[in-house]
């Protein structure tokens, strides 16, 4: 039996039960990606690395992702669905995103007056606590912890992704929730899925600002020069370091400039506490008031992008390929 679902502007056809997504009718269109469960014990092909992905989780499975259009999953006896779901939605779709030429952020991002803006960081700054303080004041979500932008042609586009926030159990009692009636992200995991009734945003909408997140004594937004933000896009990116075919690494710098040049880029200041939250909204509030005014992002001079293209390189050469929420490594094969 195969069921249908809709995420990031595409229609999924898969053999298994993602409650997560959001179902889609029969008659919804064509079929753009298909998730079947198949044996690759006889596949030889090796991983290239780009649009042809094979890899494996310990004790989970082995996960083929080809040209942006199939994901076929070899599974142990006795995976945990909960945990497969995680692995699946996580950096198992973010490489055929990827595939799909995408640029695939670690972002969470809210709709603001028909536009979007993103608060990007690393697992565990704040990214989805921070959606959803916004989304309990009426800002819809459009996605939480994978951003997916569509980057050529211009503007812009964040792609929406599926209506869940993934909360910890502090946060999720700040924010009104009663935590025993919200399921656990998986069976190893304390954080909590916050599966959105309302208050999700269907369209893909245009960026207009990136928010990086960072810790201090007090909140403030500063600006970012052209090399720290390309840095800390490259930085956020996601399953860069897995995805190293040199077309791959080509195409993602390509993005990353592009981006700089029609997306403002700052640093978001914050001093780390629920209680201070509703004076983090109100800051953000007011800066987003500046987006109606056409905003630019800033372009790269050419030895700058050098320059960040190297440090950028370096700095993934020997980076983990571990799974965000789950702990466990997807080795290429």
């Amino acid at each position: 039996m195969s069921y249908i679902y809709s995420a990031y502007g595409l229609q999924i056809s898969t053999e298994l039960v993602l409650p997560e997504l959001t179902a889609a009718p029969d008659t919804a269109g064509s079929i753009d990606i298909t998730i079947r469960l198949g044996s690759l014990q006889d596949d030889d092909q090796a991983t290239d690395r780009g649009n042809y992905f094979l890899g494996s989780v310990a004790n989970v499975g082995t996960f083929l992702v080809k040209q942006g259009r199939e994901i076929v999953i070899d599974l142990e006896p006795g995976v945990d669905q909960s945990v497969l779901r995680a692995i699946l939605l996580g950096p198992i779709l973010c490489i055929l995103l990827r595939q799909r030429k995408l640029l695939v952020l670690h972002a969470s991002s809210i709709a603001v007056n028909g536009m979007a803006v993103a608060f990007m960081a690393a697992s565990g700054q704040g990214k989805s606590t921070l959606a959803e303080a916004f989304h309990t004041h009426g800002y819809p979500i459009l996605t939480d912890d994978v951003l997916a932008l569509q980057v050529d042609p211009a503007p812009p586009l964040v792609l929406p992704s599926y209506p869940q926030i993934k909360l910890w159990p502090d946060a999720a009692v700040s924010m009104g929730h009663v935590v025993e009636d919200l399921p656990f992200l998986h069976i190893q995991t304390e954080k909590r899925s916050h599966r959105l009734g309302q208050g999700f945003a269907s369209q893909a909408l245009p960026l207009k600002r990136i928010y990086v997140l960072d810790q201090g004594a007090t909140h403030g937004i500063e600006p970012m020069t052209a090399q720290t933000g390309f840095a800390e896009l490259v930085r956020n990116s996601r399953v860069i370091g897995l995805l190293t075919h040199p077309n791959f690494q080509q195409t993602h710098f390509h993005q990353c400039a592009q981006l700089l040049k029609q997306v403002s880029i700052c640093r978001l200041i914050r001093f780390r506490s629920l209680a201070a939250l509703p004076d983090l909204i109100r800051l953000l509030e007011q800066d987003f008031a500046s987006l109606s005014i056409n905003v630019h992002g800033t372009e790269m001079h050419s030895a700058e992008m050098h320059s960040a293209e190297m440090h950028s390189a370096e700095m993934h050469e020997n980076s983990p390929m571990t799974i965000s929420e789950v702990p466990s490594t997807l080795c290429p094969s």
